[in-house]
């Protein structure tokens, strides 16, 4: 038997199944409220959905501060030569060498540290938006059984 939508192997039309709301409002399952379970999905794809807002912006500051250590790297850079070419004798040339390498390292090291706070501070709010929406569903779940078992 074929079906009317070209299923060769069943008789099932799966286009039904592409509205979840309809689908498990059309779901009856006893002691289950269907609405609340839809509504508790929205909000979990909501807070997914801000979590990746807030991911994207923090990656989005990552590349800018990353862009503006750059310039500014390539900025020291050039006073560097500079510097370096005007030194009067082989020892200082050394000593201002020595001087920047400390200096570029330091430099280094402190936006290291910045590109890294920045990271973490971003996926710390995107993992927070996700921990508050689990613990608000485990609530919602549970005013749900708490509901149905009154309800019986």
């Amino acid at each position: 038997m074929t079906s009317s939508k070209g299923y060769p192997f069943f008789d099932v039309d799966l286009t039904q199944f592409t509205d979840f709301e309809n689908a498990m409002k059309n779901l009856s399952l006893p002691m289950f409220d269907n609405d609340s379970f839809v509504e508790a999905q929205r909000k979990n794809l909501e807070a997914v959905t801000t979590a990746n807002k807030v991911a994207f912006e923090g990656a989005q500051a990552l590349a800018r501060r990353q862009t503006e250590i750059t310039r500014e790297l390539f900025d020291e850079f050039g006073k560097a030569m500079t510097e370096l070419a005007n030194g009067s004798s082989p020892e200082q040339k050394l000593t201002k060498q020595a001087d920047l390498v400390k200096e570029v390292f330091e430099t280094s090291l402190a936006n290291l540290r910045e590109l890294t706070e920045i990271s973490a501070k971003s996926q710390a709010e995107a993992a927070e938006v996700l921990n508050k929406r689990f613990t608000d569903s485990l609530d919602e779940y549970k005013k749900a059984i708490e509901k149905a078992a009154k309800g019986k």
